[in-house]
């Protein structure tokens, strides 16, 4: 649980709200980009230090775009962090923790571990080439779990719209990913 001072009591109740409303929604959602669950906490955590400071701009009626909000500041420290701490993982450390499960095919071997971690890695790399909306668009509906309204709502658009979004970024994304040698 975050212990932190505030200014005043509305300030605290807000965050307060907020901490128990949509910590559990996040945690979810990052726990799709991070195996380590403390790594995930500690991510979430952060995030709502950082929403402290931009209470003002939370509003708890709204709570598709507030959950929004909240999932850009989380997405922002998963990308902190990563930037700060990223290292790909040696064959050795591969190989120690094909070792550690006890396994010499199969899900720990190191072969398909580093061609799994180079498909993730294509995968991350082709999102980053889509415009923001369409990246958005698949974030919200598919890291998020936002139903086609939600995303209307938060994107202000027409919920009619939303379908008709994400198969356009689905589409575009499979391009990339066919031009990528991935899929075909």
């Amino acid at each position: 649980m975050l212990l932190m001072t505030f200014d005043t009591e509305e300030s605290r109740d807000k965050l307060s709200y907020l901490y128990k409303t949509f910590r559990r929604p996040l945690l979810r959602a990052i726990s799709r980009f991070v195996s380590d669950s403390h790594l995930a906490e500690d991510i979430v955590e952060q995030a709502f230090i950082v929403a402290d400071k931009h209470l003002e701009k939370l509003d708890v009626n709204n709570p598709s775009a507030t959950y929004g909000y909240l999932w850009r500041i989380v997405d922002s420290q998963y990308k902190d962090y990563f930037r700060r701490t990223r290292r790909e993982p040696s064959l050795d450390e591969i190989m120690e923790t094909n070792e550690e499960t006890g396994s010499d095919f199969g899900e720990g071997n190191p072969l398909e571990e580093i061609i799994r971690m180079e498909r993730i890695d294509i995968v991350r790399e082709a999102l980053s080439e889509l415009p923001e909306s369409e990246r958005r668009v698949l974030e919200l509906y598919f890291v998020s779990e936002m139903k086609y309204h939600e995303i209307g709502e938060l994107l202000k658009i027409p919920t009619s719209s939303v379908g008709v979004k994400i198969m356009r970024a689905k589409e575009h994304l499979k391009r990339i990913l066919v031009r990528k040698g991935l899929t075909e």
